[in-house]
């Protein structure tokens, strides 16, 4: 069996998500699956609604691990709201969408994950 491809990930400022410290944050694209770990203090709104109630302190960590045959599509843009560049992962069975995030400066990094789990999802070598 082949050594897993680690994908070490930056968390980043967002919208309704402030990084404070992370852990760890990164996906490993095994033969039959992926595994999305993240581990991470940060900072969200009280209320989305009303940002002027302030911020608390959350702390997350998660181990997701998908088939790699339930991946349906991989799809890389920019978000404007956020001002970010995005993967997204669709999952066939799994409610949530998987998003990566890359700081505006970090095109050429979102270009390579893309370019690396396209490849992955879709068993091509080249």
């Amino acid at each position: 069996m082949a050594e897993p491809i680690k994908i070490d990930l930056k968390q980043i400022d967002l919208e309704f998500e402030k990084e404070i410290e992370s852990q760890e944050y990164y996906i490993e694209l095994h033969e039959t699956y992926l595994r999305n770990v993240g581990v991470y203090d940060a900072k969200v709104p009280v209320d989305k609604d009303d940002l002027f109630r302030g911020y608390e302190e959350v702390y997350r960590e998660f181990d997701l691990r998908f088939k790699r045959e339930w991946f349906t599509s991989v799809e890389k843009f920019w978000d404007d709201k956020q001002n970010v560049y995005r993967i997204d992962l669709e999952i066939n069975g799994y409610p949530n969408t998987i998003q990566v995030y890359f700081a505006k400066d970090d095109k050429e990094e979102c270009e390579k994950v893309f370019k690396i789990l396209f490849n992955w999802i879709f068993n091509l070598t080249t």
